[in-house]
């Protein structure tokens, strides 16, 4: 048997040598006493249950533990002291088996801190939970109630008080779109998708509707939002929608809200939603050949070249309508088919 002092020693390599290479000295003391000690070798084969069990990084050993861990032996878990028989466990074996509960419970032990703590799903930190992604969460809960107002102010409130919330983004758009779609407050809409393309443009770019919605407000604010009140006024009242289609796009030509209203009459003379292409040129024609206004005529005009164009890829076809549309005396449609007249041109060579 090894005296005390020298057990104690001996101990403190056989710690040590679990977490970093020893010397060729320190190495053949230790063997030597492993082949000497039976007992020791039993608590050296406990000691690396113990080190398998909890998954430690290596931390860098400092000294003799025994005495401090000796004091913590009592305060250890009923599920740590079953991973292994304390009945050999002494000495080395007991400071590296408690060294996960000290990694905790001393941080101010040099060698030692949260860092080295062993993690498993229980003592794995738990990141919080985001408070934008749940107040987006009970915001659409609240829509789908049709509590427009209360969703509202509860994105409001999470978005002022976590800006850099990684889903302060998404709690954004979903205002604009609340301010555009269900309380048709323009101004405050526009000033909501102006923010969300500022302060989170990889959000804006990745939706196409929300580029589409500021760069139609965009427009309209030029007119007081005059063309989207007027959308709003066709919709709530279809009975002579179409007349009121003929004079938006009379007063806009050539502008996204005039597009939204050749939308509008393309549904009201039975063909509505999504077209394909010889279905889309088929509506035009109906919708021109309902027109009154020469205006509303050479921009519905415009809009058939473009189909014959780009649905068709009928040029030949497209040339007719392009250079109707250019001497119609309206300056801003002529313009716009003058230009894709010398598209065609180009295009050609």
């Amino acid at each position: 048997m090894i005296l005390w002092t020298k057990r104690r020693k001996v101990e403190a390599l056989l710690a040590a040598s679990l977490y970093e290479p020893l010397d060729d000295a320190e190495r053949r003391t230790l063997n030597n006493a492993l082949a000497a000690d039976p007992r020791l070798r039993a608590e050296a084969e406990a000691l690396a249950g113990v080190r398998r069990a909890v998954r430690l990084d290596a931390p860098e050993f400092t000294g003799d533990l025994v005495p401090l861990l000796h004091a913590r032996l009592l305060e250890t878990t009923p599920q740590h002291r079953a991973r292994v028989s304390w009945r050999w466990v002494s000495g080395a074996a007991l400071a590296t088996g408690l060294a996960a509960v000290l990694f905790v419970s001393l941080p101010g032990l040099p060698g030692f801190g949260p860092s080295a703590a062993p993690m498993n799903a229980q003592t794995a930190p738990q990141l919080a939970p985001s408070p934008v992604k749940e107040a987006v969460s009970k915001a659409n809960s609240m829509m789908a109630s049709r509590d427009f107002a209360g969703a509202r102010t509860v994105l409001n409130q999470a978005r002022a008080s976590n800006p850099k919330d990684a889903v302060a983004g998404e709690a954004q758009q979903l205002l604009a779109n609340l301010e555009f779609t269900e309380f048709q407050r323009y101004p405050e809409a526009y000033a909501a998708y102006e923010r969300l393309r500022t302060n989170h443009p990889d959000t804006f770019m990745n939706s196409p509707e929300s580029i589409q919605r500021f760069n139609l407000l965009d427009e309209a604010r030029r007119a007081g939002y005059a063309p989207m009140y007027a959308l709003d006024a066709i919709r709530n009242h279809p009975s002579n929608g179409f007349e009121q289609c003929e004079r938006l796009v009379a007063l806009y030509p050539d502008s996204l809200a005039a597009s939204l209203a050749m939308n509008e009459m393309r549904s009201l003379v039975g063909l509505p939603g999504q077209l394909d292409g010889p279905s889309h040129v088929v509506a035009l024609e109906r919708v021109r050949n309902r027109c009154s206004d020469p205006v509303a005529v050479a921009q519905v005009t415009l809009a058939l070249g473009n189909a014959y164009r780009d649905d068709l890829c009928d040029s030949g076809s497209a040339r007719l309508f392009y250079k109707e549309a250019a001497s119609s005396g309206h300056s801003a449609v002529a313009a716009h088919a003058q230009e894709a007249l010398a598209k065609l041109v180009i295009d050609a060579q």
